[in-house]
């Protein structure tokens, strides 16, 4: 029997297709119901993406969000145009 993981740890998997570890975070659920993930992390082993994880989950307590990996120039244009600053 297997032992039932911590709430809100998230998941880690074997990926065979990529031969290595997936890692994926749950975010909660959108206005509509559908669940909301985090970007997903790869490791050679559990331990790593059990890691990069933590270090999500970390910076989701202290920025109230997990930036995009594929983060560019225009992308910061266009949140910055829409949620300008107080001041």
């Amino acid at each position: 029997m297997t032992k039932r993981g911590r709430r809100g740890g998230g998941t880690v998997f074997y990926d065979k297709s990529r031969g290595r570890y997936v890692g994926q975070l749950s975010l909660g659920f959108d206005d509509e119901g559908n669940r909301k993930r985090g970007p997903k992390v790869y490791g050679k082993t559990a331990a790593e993406c059990w890691d990069q994880l933590d270090g999500q989950r970390a910076e989701l307590k202290e920025a109230g969000r997990i930036a995009p990996r594929d983060l560019t120039v225009a992308h910061l244009v266009n949140d910055l145009m829409a949620h300008p600053p107080a001041r």
